[in-house]
């Protein structure tokens, strides 16, 4: 019996740190014509220990008719000691590939790499009205020493909405003809007023 609890133990340790490729926010409403960024983060790494990333390269594809990619932010996950990596970023049509190599060591990577953290931030404009999807691909995923990494993915979506811009209230015609019509009888009563007290006042 202990030693199914130990194995069953193991096995949830293991599923716990299963690598996870994902995007943030899995579901977002943007305006039209504004623009609009996305999160690619990556988690259940080990925390001071092995496994970290230490390379990879992916393929986030989108639909272009909805949305125009802009520019990429690149995350620090692989830099731990800021000595630089080599990043790589070929948009195409509705598809962006994205590489990144860490120039650190597999020691510093295993002790320095946080569990889970941002790879990068994709930065878009909206085109048109409609929901697109925000599909990963994994074309290849390395650990410190460059040894393939098994990952899981999920992906994620933009909706694209006409949004209800601000009504400016029509100004009202009538008013303006009732303020007229207003001030113009006003006008009259009092021509009337000053011809029928001129009328009535003896002449010297």
């Amino acid at each position: 019996m202990s030693l199914r609890i130990a194995l069953l133990f193991l096995i949830t340790a293991v599923e716990a740190l299963a690598t996870t490729i994902y995007v943030t926010p899995a579901g977002q409403t943007a305006g039209l014509n504004s623009p609009v960024s996305v999160d690619v983060n990556v988690s259940g790494l080990g925390s001071a220990i092995a496994p970290s990333v230490g390379t990879y390269d992916l393929d986030v594809a989108f639909d272009s008719t909805l949305l125009s990619f802009s520019s990429v932010i690149w995350g620090t996950g692989l830099d731990v000691l800021g000595l630089g990596d080599i990043q790589s970023a070929m948009p195409g049509v509705g598809t962006i590939e994205l590489f990144e190599l860490s120039l650190d060591s597999p020691s510093d990577l295993n002790s320095l790499q946080l569990p889970a953290f941002g790879l990068f931030t994709l930065n878009f404009s909206t085109l048109a009205v409609g929901t697109s999807s925000l599909t990963l691909n994994v074309v290849a995923l390395g650990d410190a020493d460059g040894v393939s990494l098994p990952a899981d993915v999920s992906n994620g979506s933009v909706t694209v909405s006409s949004g209800s811009p601000s009504q400016v209230p029509e100004p009202n015609t009538a008013l303006p003809l009732l303020l007229i019509l207003g001030f113009r009888v006003l006008s009259l009563r009092r021509r009337e007023v000053s011809t029928s007290f001129r009328s009535r006042t003896p002449k010297l």
